[in-house]
């Protein structure tokens, strides 16, 4: 957890306790193949919306008020489990793991503009991109 302030890091603890999230934690989107990327190292990667529309609840700057991702920065919106409502011919299933992204300095947001039933998140990813691993 590169690059935060104490209160940063203080609340990410609180949200991934409270959600049972650890950096080991698998977190899934399905993305269409034209936004994946292979490295240089030979890893999958998908670069961060800059401008994505996710309404969140920002815990770090205030009291929680919810907001629009791209008033937060760059980054992409995830769910704990595969959701195949998600799903799309075009569209391939990712996981991500979320120690991945906060070893960036990387910040955990809940989603509130998805159905209740679905735990969703968005999470900034201040290098850009982030590796990903194609769904087994």
């Amino acid at each position: 957890m590169n690059h935060l302030s104490e209160k940063e890091n203080t609340v990410l603890k609180q949200i991934m306790d409270e959600n049972g999230l650890t950096v080991d934690t698998l977190l899934y989107r399905y993305q269409a193949i034209s936004y994946m990327e292979t490295g240089s190292d030979g890893y999958t990667y998908i670069r961060a919306k800059e401008n994505p529309l996710e309404i969140v609840i920002d815990p770090y700057h205030g009291e929680g008020h919810s907001f629009h991702a791209s008033n937060i920065g760059p980054g992409l919106a995830f769910t704990s489990s595969r959701e195949e409502e998600f799903s799309a011919p075009d569209k391939v299933c990712l996981q991500v793991k979320i120690g991945n992204i906060l070893e960036q300095g990387g910040l955990l947001y809940r989603i509130t503009s998805v159905p209740e039933y679905i735990n969703a998140y968005f999470l900034t990813i201040p290098d850009g991109k982030v590796r990903a691993q194609v769904c087994e």
